[in-house]
């Protein structure tokens, strides 16, 4: 490969960036894009022809996308709910939480001794994931697609290990808030007035100052957008938004974020969950990424493919403050 594309394309994330842009963008590519395509282009029709990839150039370039960076770097959604951190592939964590104030004050006499209170220092471990993805590149789709069918591999291997990843983590929220002060019910299949003030006023007592976020599948945020108290106070402005879009990116002081109720996982799998609408008010916890992703290739002549399989893909995910976040789940 050319020498000074190498460079660039060694910068972190440029990979991604590049492949990304080629798969949603293909008519704004940049003129530094286009090098990177025409030079990639060259060796990937060659690799095409004769299936030799003598330094693993293929691997190696999927593997660039994976840096510490892009690999820490969460979605908007988990950035709201964590703080981020990377460790080695054999390292341990643990994260120590802020103990809560438990010191009790008592009415007392001279001389006299009251209860003593003890507060309780906590040091947890994050639940870790480690997850693998293996797939297979046909010479002949090589030959025929050039640059665009290695750019397309890179950008769905990418975007498949993050939505994995943002599954696993709201699994994991979703676990965590079991009951309590926290978890509301809706008796029903959409949002009510009752409930979501209840959740909206539960935010607003526990946060230290960060404006709480709600998400949920699109269904819930537009219904929630379409309640009276939704819109109550809001200009004239804001109101015309609602008219344009059908929902508003606000509610009683908080966020709102939808997500598709549609959209899968490979496996078929909702990104997040049906019948639950979950919220925070400021950071829950931590996520943690271990060591560094993987990927290796090994041509099958045969069956005229190269097979990918790309693992160490790891992360862990501690809550340190469940009650900084809380959820609705819908009965119907």
């Amino acid at each position: 490969m050319n020498t000074e594309i190498s460079a660039i394309m060694d910068q972190s994330g440029r990979v991604l960036d590049w492949a990304n842009a080629v798969k949603y963008s293909p008519a704004e590519l940049s003129a530094e894009d286009k090098e990177i395509s025409a030079v990639t282009d060259a060796w990937v029709k060659e690799l095409g022809k004769t299936g030799y990839d003598k330094d693993h150039e293929l691997s190696a370039l999927i593997t660039k996308t994976f840096t510490p960076e892009t690999v820490s770097a969460p979605s908007e959604l988990i950035d709201m709910l964590f703080d981020t951190d990377s460790i080695g592939e054999f390292d341990d964590y643990r994260v120590t939480v802020d103990p809560k104030n438990t010191i009790e004050v008592y009415d007392a006499i001279t001389g006299g001794n009251v209860p003593r209170s003890f507060i309780d220092h906590k040091v947890l471990k994050p639940t870790y994931c480690l997850l693998q993805a293996e797939t297979s590149l046909k010479l002949e789709d090589i030959r025929r697609g050039g640059y665009k069918s290695v750019a397309n591999m890179i950008t769905n291997i990418n975007e498949a290990f993050e939505l994995a990843r943002v599954t696993r983590i709201l699994e994991i929220l979703d676990k965590a808030l079991a009951g309590g002060e926290n978890v509301f019910t809706e008796t029903g299949a959409t949002p009510t007035e009752e409930i979501c003030r209840k959740l909206a006023t539960y935010l607003m007592d526990v946060t230290n100052g960060e404006t709480p976020a709600i998400f949920g599948q699109n269904k819930y945020i537009v219904g929630m957008t379409g309640l009276q108290s939704a819109q109550y106070g809001f200009s004239d402005a804001v109101k015309n938004q609602y008219n344009k879009v059908g929902k508003l990116d606000m509610y009683a002081g908080c966020r709102l974020f939808g997500l598709s109720g549609v959209k899968k996982l490979a496996n078929g799998n909702l990104i997040i969950p049906d019948k639950r609408l979950f919220a925070a008010a400021g950071k829950i916890g931590k996520v943690i990424t271990r060591g560094e992703t993987r990927t290796y290739q090994e041509t099958d002549i045969n069956n005229e493919q190269i097979h990918i399989k790309v693992g160490g893909y790891s992360f862990g995910t501690v809550v340190t403050d469940i009650s900084k976040a809380a959820k609705v789940v819908y009965n119907q």
